[in-house]
């Protein structure tokens, strides 16, 4: 591998997180030799991580905001410490790093997550495990003389890695993939695929009239059981599953070309096709519950999120997998944006105001 090299002795790296807008469960899926489509969103928050090379083979891991310092060393391509239940991400993350580069170089790692990827210590689905997957791998490649700017197709191979060893297999890599790169289409590999140009097919910038409102639901989901359940319908019922999610994912496609083909101008009928898409497969996605006896949207999270569309939103929806964390509202302008924020906070919903969408591939802060 042809890796570009640092000789600085500190740096500092963030990844940011993210909202699946649409796409969840069928992007875990293949349909005709590809992959199913999503559409991932960078958010403006994440995970910092500051790092320092050591001159020895110590490996200290600090997260100052939960009172967190654990240390180990690194021995025989490993890293030999003690497990820690809110650090599985990032020690996981140091030892795939550490076995690939076959490297002994010590380091001290501190990171800390914006406080909206947790609400009192609630997960809000923003992506907390995937930054701080990407920012560890990121640093510990710069702590062993490569820089994981000019190296992301490695950052992302080897993040996607550790994430799905902590996440017993499960997940497609979208979270990981928009915390290297950006806001993206994205695709899972199809068997033979390696490489990130192969696993996504675009990035992409939502345009950017559209004012995105990020609340927290109030309930955290629990991913990888969503999809467990999920994948048993489809070892119970394999054609039904098939033939549901195909008819899914072609929802997905097509709008994902309506979105390509949204003008740069707001144009109201073209903003309702588009709205009219989303909300399908939103109703996809919450029947794909009702069929597999998982709970990704009851009716009255339904008529929660029917309650704020009347209230102002062109739509609003679970990201990602449903179940709960974040909802996503779109407004058509910033006016109604702030209605939404004085509705929903007098609601009792846990507003993000400062939480924009954009695109916010990994960068070096300072």
């Amino acid at each position: 591998n042809l890796y570009i090299i640092v000789f600085k002795k500190k740096m500092k790296l963030k990844a940011h997180g993210k909202v699946l807008l649409y796409g969840g469960y069928s992007i875990l899926e293949t349909f005709d030799g590809k992959g199913g489509i999503g559409l991932v969103l960078n958010v403006n928050k994440g995970t910092f991580a500051d790092i320092t090379k050591l001159d020895y083979n110590n490996c200290i891991i600090e997260v100052p905001r939960k009172e967190i310092s654990v240390s180990g060393k690194i021995e025989n391509n490993d890293l030999i410490i003690e497990d820690h239940k809110y650090l599985k991400f990032v020690i996981d993350a140091i030892r795939t790093t550490i076995k690939h580069l076959k490297k002994e170089g010590g380091f001290s790692i501190s990171l800390e997550n914006d406080k909206e990827l947790g609400y009192y210590k609630m997960k809000t689905g923003i992506g907390s495990s995937a930054t701080s997957t990407v920012v560890t791998v990121a640093s510990v490649l710069f702590a062993n003389g490569i820089n994981p700017i000019e190296n992301k197709e490695l950052v992302f191979n080897l993040a996607n890695q550790s994430h799905r060893n902590v996440q017993e297999k499960i997940g497609s890599g979208f979270d990981i993939s928009c915390a290297v790169y950006g806001s993206q289409f994205y695709r899972i590999p199809i068997k033979g695929e390696t490489t990130h140009t192969k696993i996504t097919s675009r990035q992409h910038m939502f345009p950017d009239y559209f004012k995105i409102l990020i609340a927290f639901s109030g309930k955290s989901a629990f991913t990888v059981n969503l999809v467990k359940n999920v994948r048993k319908y489809k070892e119970e019922k394999e054609s039904e599953y098939t033939e549901f999610m195909k008819g899914y994912n072609l929802v997905n496609e097509e709008l994902s070309e309506k979105i390509l083909k949204l003008p740069k101008i707001y144009d109201e009928k073209k903003v309702e096709e588009f709205v009219s898409l989303l909300e399908k497969s939103w109703e996809l996605r919450k029947k794909l519950g009702v069929l597999s006896n998982t709970p990704i949207e009851t009716d009255g999270q339904t008529n929660v999120l029917q309650e704020i569309k009347k209230n102002g939103a062109l739509c609003a929806g679970f990201s990602g997998a449903g179940g709960g964390d974040s909802i996503v509202v779109i407004c058509k302008d910033d006016e109604s944006r702030n209605q939404m924020i004085e509705y929903l906070e007098k609601n009792n919903f846990n507003v993000f105001k400062n939480l924009k969408v954009g695109n916010y591939p990994l960068e070096i802060v300072e």
